[in-house]
Order: structure tokens, then sequence, then C-alpha cells
């Protein structure tokens, strides 16, 4: 009985030990940098980060999290210290046009294109890129095309902007 209370006891210290309050710091100063289109008031407001926030640790990734789900930026890194949060974003170039070559019947075309994801004047995304190629192969498989190949080529505009061309075969 006396060596159930031990290490009921033991197990209770231990318990209390590992588990350590989260303490976190006041945001006094937010400085966003890197941004060129997007405005300093919208990466706010994607960060849902406001001056005077306690922030954890944990709040830091959610941060990173929202910032990267917007699809507006390919890299962000956030940094806290002595009170300042610091928030460097670097943009996903703009879509100017999109085009699909290689496909003559307009039926098929609309078919095949109805469900992609890319957008002209949207933000260009490479991930969002392959999704929408292997949706063109597998609308094109449902049609009976079962060999088809596509590839994209992007072309590099000015104002951090660009033009995707897809070819398909």
């Amino acid at each position: 009985m006396l060596k159930k209370h031990i290490n009921f006891l033991l197990t209770l210290f231990l318990f209390f030990i590992t588990i350590s309050p989260t303490f976190g710091e006041v945001v006094k100063k937010i400085e966003i940098n890197g941004n060129e289109r997007i405005s300093k008031e919208t990466v706010l407001l994607f960060s849902n980060v406001n001056i005077n926030d306690d922030l954890k640790s944990n709040d830091i990734n959610e941060i990173l999290k929202r910032l990267y789900e917007t699809n507006f930026f390919h890299n962000v890194s956030v940094n806290f210290k002595a009170k300042i949060l610091t928030i460097f974003v670097e943009e996903n170039p703009i879509i100017e046009n999109i085009s699909y070559k290689g496909i003559k019947s307009e039926n098929l075309k609309a078919r095949v294109l109805k469900n992609l994801k890319l957008l002209p004047r949207s933000s260009f995304n490479e991930i969002l890129l392959n999704d929408d190629i292997s949706q063109i192969k597998l609308s094109l498989k449902d049609s009976g095309y079962y060999f088809t190949k596509v590839n994209a080529q992007l072309v590099e505009l000015d104002n951090k902007m660009v033009d995707v061309i897809v070819d398909i075969d």
C-alpha cells in the first residue's frame, strides 16, 4: 500500500515538473519588411496580430501559417525579440495571363479547365500549378485521352508579374 502511494506521489511530482506554464511577451512594435504590392495593413490583417497582444511561441507558428495560407507569399519569416515583432515577406508574382494550347474542341476545353485553381490576376503558386496540371490530366483521362502530356512555361514580366503558358499534347 505504501509503495502505491509513493509511486502515485512520484508520478504526480514528475507530472507537475514536466508541465511548465507558457509565458508570452507583449508586442510593443510590429515591423513588416519585404512587401511591395501588398500593404502593411493587409499583412497585419492576415497575420491577425496587434500591438499589446500577448504572444507565445505557438502564436508565431499560427502567424506563419495564416500568412502562407493567403497564397500571396512564397517566403515568410517571423521574428520576435525585445517586444518587437518583425515579419518579413517575399511576395508571389501575379499572373497576368494564362493560356492553354493544344485543345481544339471548345466543349472539351471548357470541361477540362472548369475546376482549375490558378486564375489571371491571382497570385502564382507552384503547388497550385502542379495541382492544375494533375487536374487537367485527370479530366482528359476521364474524356478518353490516356497518354496526355502537359507542360507549363512561365514568362516573367515586369513588376513581379508572370504569364503562364500551358501546353497540352
